[in-house]
């Protein structure tokens, strides 16, 4: 190692050291820093409840990478996909240039189940709220509802949503890009909230001419070359415009060669015969192509970015294999949970589990009294609906779960509030019959919320699980250093190799 290289390196420890490591990898300031300040909402967590989140996070991430999650074809693609859009995001204006964007851009409409997570919301209200998310994306996993049914009972953003370069987040536009038309996406979050996207259909329109300005080209190119430090060989140039081809160096970038070979490599793609334009075009690309491929080396805030997303898409894919997956195949254990956690989900108010029935006459009244008092309160539907065949009695019913409000009559007999109801007309006896209860007989009265509270019981479970197998080191001196620094720490910090 050189000298400046030594020195290069000592500084980089210094302003950005490991503030942790977990199961032995590294973790640096940069990246907490990053998630501290930038990723998740301002007061979202105190520095404590932080650093536990942030652990528990990598824990997974860790596991996911250790069943070989980030190995598989989709993954690639769509992390590449993501890489492409916040390129584009970031440096659309810069990167205005007819033969780097195409002349047309997509529009998708897409269906949208959103839930809203505030800056001020509870972290336990978050967990429910990512928890029902996940229940919702098993659900339709299942083909049990369907997504437009989704959105219209759970999401806090109704009708289509049209989807266009620049209108979202680039976490929100790099799902999309990887969601087949027809298809739904897995849940995700962006700092609005968590998301789920079904693609309904994609049009091409026009770019507007503003990002197709030669100048803008022109322009881009000579920055690029002050960036990259462009060097020209002038032999090489030379003899390429005199013989029309050259075998060697044309120029570098960053002390990378880039040659005559390369050229005619190229130069067929270009509409034009003319060796200058097309060896602007080749300087163009080729500049272009270098910044892409190399921009996390000068870039923390985009290298930080995108190795966000990719541990994003890892969690979110070992937790739907290791607590949606498991937590939907084991009926028996959502059964057990509800058992043991009955109390958590009795009701504000009690409600009335019973039947109201109108009829025509006292004795139907009596006779269909006495035969209910005699059967379980499932039976009753179907004892009525026989004593209708049979006899044709003219009556009407209502059995259900009644809370306050839910019935005229429940409400001034079994509640004790309201006006005496008025019997229905042709219907003058009205008998009611069950009785009063404070929580729920059955899973499936409360099951959404049961459902939401397993799988965050199952998810409990297996954090748990990862830290009593994990070896982690906090050092505290650091991480107090990173807490107390302030937003943009890692916007200061040197390019990480």
């Amino acid at each position: 190692m050189t000298a400046t290289a030594a020195q290069t390196a000592s500084t980089a420890a210094l302003t950005n050291p490991v503030v942790m490591r977990i199961n032995a990898e590294a973790i640096y300031a940069d990246e907490v820093a990053y998630y501290y300040y930038q990723k998740l909402p301002a007061g979202t967590l105190d520095t404590e409840a932080f650093t536990r989140w942030f652990v528990d996070q990598k824990l997974k991430v860790q596991a996911a990478e250790a069943a070989g999650l980030h190995r598989s074809s989709a993954f690639g693609a769509a992390l590449t996909a993501y890489r492409k859009r916040l390129m584009r995001d970031n440096y659309l204006v810069e990167l205005s240039r007819s033969d780097t964007l195409e002349r047309t851009q997509e529009e998708v409409q897409v269906l949208h189940l959103f839930r809203q997570l505030p800056q001020t919301m509870p972290t336990a209200v978050i967990g429910r709220e990512v928890a029902l998310m996940d229940s919702l994306y098993g659900v339709l996993q299942n083909g049990a509802a369907d997504f437009d049914h989704l959105v219209a009972h759970y999401s806090h953003a109704q009708g289509p949503l049209i989807v266009s370069p620049l209108q979202t987040t680039s976490e929100f536009e790099a799902v999309v890009d990887s969601t087949p038309i027809g298809a739904f996406s897995a849940p995700f979050m962006s700092p609005k909230g968590v998301h789920m996207v079904k693609v309904v259909a994609r049009t091409k329109r026009e770019v507007p001419a503003l990002y197709l300005n030669a100048t803008n080209e022109t322009a881009l190119t000579e920055r690029l070359k002050q960036t990259l430090g462009y060097v020209s060989n002038e032999a090489g140039v030379n003899e390429l415009s005199r013989r029309g081809s050259t075998s060697q160096t044309l120029f570098h970038l960053e002390g990378k060669a880039y040659t005559g070979e390369m050229f005619a490599w190229f130069a067929p793609s270009v509409h034009s015969n003319n060796i200058r334009r097309q060896l602007e075009q080749f300087v163009a690309k080729c500049l272009l192509d270098h910044y892409y491929h190399n921009i996390e080396t000068r870039n923390p805030d985009f290298r930080l970015t995108l190795q966000a997303c990719r541990d994003s898409m890892l969690l979110r894919d070992i937790t739907q294999r290791e607590v949606v997956q498991k937590a939907f195949a084991d009926p028996e254990g959502l059964t057990r949970y509800f058992e043991t956690h009955r109390h958590n989900y009795r009701w504000p108010t009690e409600r009335f589990r019973g039947i109201v029935v109108h009829t025509a006459t006292k004795k139907q009244s009596k006779q269909i009294r006495k035969l209910l008092k005699k059967l379980p309160y499932e039976a009753w539907g179907d004892a009525i609906a026989a004593a209708l065949t049979v006899g044709g009695a003219d009556i009407a019913v209502t059995q259900s779960l009644f809370a306050p409000g839910d019935d005229r009559f429940v409400d001034k007999q079994i509640f004790k509030s309201g006006q005496r109801p008025e019997a229905l007309t042709g219907l003058p006896y009205t008998f009611i019959l069950g009785e009063k209860e404070k929580g729920p007989k059955q899973l499936d009265e409360v099951v959404d919320r049961v459902e939401a509270d397993y799988l965050q019981h199952v998810a409990n479970a297996w954090i748990a699980q990862l830290r009593k197998a994990a070896d982690i080191e906090l050092y505290h001196d650091q991480l107090d250093a990173v807490f107390a620094d302030g937003d943009g720490l890692h916007q200061a910090l040197p390019p990480r190799h």
